[in-house]
Formats: C-alpha cells, structure tokens, sequence
C-alpha cells in the first residue's frame, strides 16, 4: 500500500512539474512574430513586444518604415540598403550578399579594431557596412589549442612599405615579426615586360597582433615575356626555414625543420581578405575578371633539415601546396594533372599533380573558396605520404624534413591587394 501511495505522489509531481516547465519550453522554441514596425530599432532582425522577444518576419517595415531585405544579392554595392518589389530594402546585420565578397554584414561595432573596413565574428571575416560605428576593442579570436602556438607580435625593426620593380627587384629586407617572416619574393618577375611594381608592409593591430599585407600592379594578362600562364611572384609569410639564411625563429620555437617521422601535428588557423581593382580586366565565360591569383599554402620537404635552395644548391624533394582560393583559369597544372576529389578536413579537394614534369609535386584545389578557418595540416601531408604515388608523384620519404609553412599568394595578373589578418600555428 505504501508503495502503491508513493508511485501515485511521485506521478503526480512529475505532472506537475511538466505542467509548470511546458510553457517556458515552448516560449523558447516558439518566438511570436512581431507584430509592429518600431519593435526592432537595431534592425538585427529580433524586436522586444508583450514582455518577450519576437523575430521580424521577412519584408516587415523596419523602424524607419523600410522593409528588411529578403534575398542576399539585393545589395550589390554592399551599403545595407537593397531593391526588391519594386522599393527599397533594409539589410539584415549579418547577412551576406555579392559586394562583401561573400562576408556577411558585421553586427558589432568592436569587431573591427583596426578600422580597415573587415572585422572578425563566429569564426570567420565579416565586413562592416558603411557608416557602422568602431570601436578599439580586440575581435574574437579562436581558443588557443593546446601545445605550442605561434605569435605574430612584436615587429621586430622594418615594418615596409618594402617595394619592388623592374629596376629594384630584390628580397632583402625581409621584414620579420614574432614567430614569422614576410618576404616580397617576386621570383619570375622577368615574365612580365611592363612597369609591374609590388609592395609588403606590416601592420599592427590594437589588439597586440600583427597582419601582413601586400599590395601590386602585374598588369594585363598579355604583359608578359613567354606564355601567359606564368606566375610572376609569391608574396608570402614563412615560418620556419625556406633555407640556410632564410628562419623565421629557432626549432623549439617552431619546430622546423624536423622529420616527417619525428614531425609534431600542426594546426592552422588563418583569415584573410583580398580586393582586385577595375584596372585591368578580361572577359572569361561571359564574365569580367579583374586579374588572377591563388591564395595558398604550402609546405617543402628537403633531403635533410639542412634546408638549402638557390644558389648554394637545392635540397627539395617533394612540395605540397593548397589552394584555398583561385581564379577561374589557371590550374595547378595548366589543364592536365586532374587525379580526382578527396575530403580532408571536411572539405572537397581536386587533387592536382604533375607527373614526369615535376614528380615531387601535389597539389589540394579547393572546390569552394576557403577564406578563413583551422587545417590540420598533417592530414594533407599524410594523405600525399599515402596516395600521391599512385597519383604521379616520386614515393614519400619519412626520412625527408619539412623545413616550412609558407602561406601567400601565387599572382599572375592584375592590380590589387590582399591581407593576412589572422594567422596561428599550434602544433
């Protein structure tokens, strides 16, 4: 009998707590729609009415009698204010839309330090619209992983312009900054036979960080000494050793060079954004380009971690390279060396090679362009150990060293800029 009490008390608390829990559960998954115009007056698509929140339906009349912007491509200018139905729009904080390259709309005003027009939130580039308000407060960054990570402060001397040209073409001074090196490394500058220049520089940030950047004029396409599809340079950012004279800190500070067998796992968080200029323009499938480049990153591995190259005599073996970003033409090699699609890192790769030309050679295509985000780097470098010789490379050594992780932009036309504003490497 007592159990039989005890059973009926405790069901009948359990009604009742379910009773008194089912409102507020409800309440959370089941936000009203708002029913007046003045009810979101920072238009981030929420209003406050009744004592609750309620989410701004599409098309609702904003606060100023506008309504807010249903489709992404309604603001190709990228000023907050779209067409559609014949009237104006209002964009949604946060949206993203064809003038921001992509990038959605910043929602806070502290998410753009350095007041470059590009801020940082939930992980990813985003652009401030005009007229948003900045504030000098650091943006989110992600959590630092757990060994070693990398810095990008302080700058240690020169922080540019360092400017080349037909006349000045030189990689000395390499400016250098925490655990990194930025060298202009314009390297087949002799493929262009016009008044081509590129500058680096780097900038610090409030927040303490520092941000490489590089801006060049490489002409039109047909500005060139021999065939089009050459590459005139690689701005880049080292860390590690790219050769004797060339180190951007000691081994127990990067670790590199080191080993493939001995090789520690390395993570790569990066964001970066890029703009061309109308200056130089082509037609491709009907479209208008306004100059090409990659945004990539690369590793070469070396017969010993001696790492030489250049006059003193090369030691490379084997270099794999992703393309996180490209243009619509050129290919890791030309239009031949396509050996089929792999996911690492969550990610669609074709993956590219070049057989008897370069046997030491692989490279990751990004499908979709990845502009900011983590890679595990050895998942690539594992795959190419496991798979590139059945795809045309030379057979992976373990006894070979990686000497670096260089992180820049191979360019072959145009006008433009492009900044590395967020880089870490844990390993």
């Amino acid at each position: 009998m007592k159990t039989k009490l005890l059973t009926l008390l405790c069901a009948a608390l359990m009604a009742a707590l379910t009773a008194a829990v089912a409102p507020s559960v409800a309440s959370a998954q089941e936000r009203p729609t708002c029913e007046r115009s003045d009810s979101d007056p920072d238009g981030d698509g929420w209003g406050w009415e009744n004592g609750r929140s309620c989410k701004v339906a599409p098309n609702q009349p904003t606060n100023d009698g506008h309504p807010t912007c249903e489709r992404s491509d309604s603001d190709p200018d990228g000023d907050g204010w779209g067409w559609e139905n014949g009237r104006s729009c209002k964009v949604r904080p946060g949206q993203a839309g064809p003038a921001n390259g992509g990038h959605p709309t910043c929602e806070r005003s502290d998410s753009d330090p350095d007041g470059d027009g590009w801020g940082w939130e939930n992980g990813r580039s985003c652009k401030v619209a005009p007229g948003q308000p900045t504030q000098p407060n650091n943006p989110p960054a992600p959590a630092p992983q757990p060994g070693m990570s990398s810095t990008t402060s302080p700058i240690h001397g020169f922080a540019g312009p360092d400017c080349v040209g037909p006349t000045n073409n030189h990689n000395p001074p390499n400016m250098r900054f925490g655990d990194f090196i930025l060298m202009n490394n314009a390297w087949n500058a002799g493929a262009s036979n016009g008044q081509w220049w590129q500058c680096t520089s780097l900038k610090a940030n409030p927040n303490g960080s520092v941000a490489a950047r590089w801006s060049y004029d490489w002409l039109n396409e047909w500005n060139v000494n021999g065939p089009v599809w050459s590459v005139k340079s690689y701005p880049e950012v080292i860390y590690g050793a790219k050769s004797r004279g060339e180190v951007s800190a000691d081994k127990a500070t990067t670790g590199l060079p080191e080993r493939y067998r001995n090789l520690d796992d390395f993570r790569i968080d990066f964001a970066y954004s890029s703009s061309e200029t109308t200056k130089r323009s082509k037609t491709v499938n009907g479209k208008t380009v306004y100059g090409e480049k990659n945004v990539a990153i690369e590793s070469f591995f070396h017969s010993s971690c001696d790492i030489r190259r250049g006059a003193s005599g090369s030691n490379r073996t084997y270099e794999i390279m992703v393309w996180l970003d490209h243009g619509p033409e050129r290919k890791p090699n030309g239009q031949s060396g396509y050996k089929g699609d792999v996911t690492i890192d969550g990610l669609r790769w074709e993956v590219w090679t070049k057989g008897a030309k370069d046997p030491g050679y692989i490279a990751f295509y990004a499908k979709s362009p990845v502009r900011s985000g983590s890679l595990e780097w050895n998942d690539f470098i594992d795959w190419a150990r496991n798979n590139g010789a059945a795809r045309g490379t030379r057979p992976f050594n373990d006894d070979w060293c990686m000497g670096n992780i260089l992180f820049g932009t191979e360019i072959w036309w145009g006008e433009g800029e492009f900044s590395l504003d967020y880089l870490r490497i844990s390993r």
